[in-house]
């Protein structure tokens, strides 16, 4: 499981490599997440530069998607213990 965070991570760092200008890096960073991915048995097509490139970005945006998200009103839980606090007496 590390791996694949790890690989994640590097294919992060390659998104912000090539936004920041800096294609030598973002190499570096996509081959960094290709040896871990491919540690954990990933096939080569999955491991291609495109492929790897999509998933990242697909992954982020929905990421961004759940994070920009407006907030939903998570309803409160009530127990037997928490009954009376907070009142004053």
């Amino acid at each position: 499981m590390l791996r694949y965070d790890f690989g994640l991570a590097y294919l992060r760092l390659y998104r912000l490599e090539m936004a920041a200008g800096d294609p030598a890096g973002a190499d570096r960073d996509m081959q960094s997440a290709q040896e871990e991915l491919s540690g954990l048995g990933w096939k080569q097509a999955d491991l291609s530069t495109e492929a790897l490139a999509k998933q990242i970005q697909t992954r982020e945006s929905n990421e961004a998607k759940l994070y920009n998200a407006p907030p939903r009103e998570i309803p409160a839980v009530h127990t037997g213990t928490d009954q009376g606090r907070g009142k004053s007496e």
